[in-house]
């Protein structure tokens, strides 16, 4: 982010993680983009004390899961990224 632009497979991680700074212990914030190709990067958002987890199959009904048109996920803090940034 701090670009002109803002571009979703770019740019969440930093999103993310600056969201998960600011949930209460175990607190949790849903993501969603309809971007098809997106790809979230588990490995670095882990890295950086975010835990993220694919809820796309539970959003969307059982006759759209044919057409993925969305991700959904939902991020969470672990303790130990509560603890560093404050």
């Amino acid at each position: 982010m701090g670009r002109r632009t803002w571009d979703v497979q770019r740019d969440h991680v930093e999103l993310l993680v600056g969201v998960s700074r600011l949930l209460a212990r175990g607190g949790e914030a849903v993501f969603s983009c309809n971007l098809r190709s997106f790809k979230p990067d588990y490995d670095e958002l882990a890295r950086l004390g975010v835990e993220l987890t694919d809820i796309t199959a539970d959003t969307i009904p059982a006759i759209s899961n044919a057409t993925r048109a969305f991700t959904a996920a939902t991020s969470r803090a672990r303790a130990t990224a509560l603890a560093s940034s404050g």
